[in-house]
C-alpha cells in the first residue's frame, strides 16, 4: 500500500508505506539501488504507527508524519533530527 513519496537534494526518492511492518519508509539511490539505511522500519521511528505523509522542509530534510507525531529526518542518513507530538484533545 503506497502512500506517499517525495525527493531530497541528492536525488534520493523516499516513500512511505501504510501499513506494512508498522509504516515502513524506503529510500532509493539515484540509480535505483536501496541507500544503505533503507528500510527504515515503524519500531525505528516511535513504535508501529501508520506513516500518513511524507515531504522535504527547506533544509533539506524529510518530513514524516505517522499518526499524531511528526519527524524530521536526516535525508543523509535517516536519523531523526526531531519530532513533535500534537497535544491531545479534549473531549
Amino acid at each position: 500500500n503506497g502512500y506517499g513519496a517525495t525527493y531530497d537534494k541528492q536525488g534520493k526518492l523516499w516513500y512511505v508505506d501504510f501499513s506494512a511492518n508498522g509504516g515502513a519508509v524506503y529510500i532509493e539511490n539515484p540509480d535505483g539501488t536501496p541507500a544503505s539505511f533503507s528500510p527504515l522500519i515503524g519500531t525505528a521511528l516511535g513504535g508501529n504507527s501508520n506513516n500518513t505523509g511524507i515531504g522535504t522542509d527547506t533544509d533539506g530534510n524529510i518530513l514524516l508524519s505517522r499518526n499524531s507525531r511528526l519527524f524530521k529526518l536526516d535525508a543523509g542518513t535517516g536519523r531523526i533530527l526531531a519530532s513533535w507530538q500534537a497535544p491531545v484533545r479534549a473531549n
